[in-house]
């Protein structure tokens, strides 16, 4: 993925998924976050060495959601389906 498309998969999107290719869990957290309508961007964390280190992922799938003093980050599949039961109740 070139700079340019990822600026342009980031704009807009309310959270970042960082995801592996061949990950069974990052389909998994895929599947929840489309079915609740979520806006987010799915990076290949391989691909995306940089961003990747900004938000201190180390493992796939996390979750990274914009907030307005910064951002929270949400790891694994039980934590991801926590959030979106979290925001669902809001």
């Amino acid at each position: 993925m070139s700079a340019e498309d990822l600026h342009e998969a980031l704009e807009g999107a309310e959270a970042i998924l960082f995801k592996s290719p061949t990950c069974p869990n990052c389909k998994a957290a895929m599947a929840l976050l489309d079915k609740a309508g979520v806006k987010y961007a799915a990076v290949n964390a391989t691909d995306a060495r940089e961003l990747t280190a900004k938000y201190g992922v180390r493992q796939a799938p996390t979750l990274v959601v914009r907030t307005g003093e910064g951002f929270e980050k949400y790891r694994g599949v039980s934590d991801i389906k926590g959030w979106l039961m979290g925001t669902a109740a809001r």
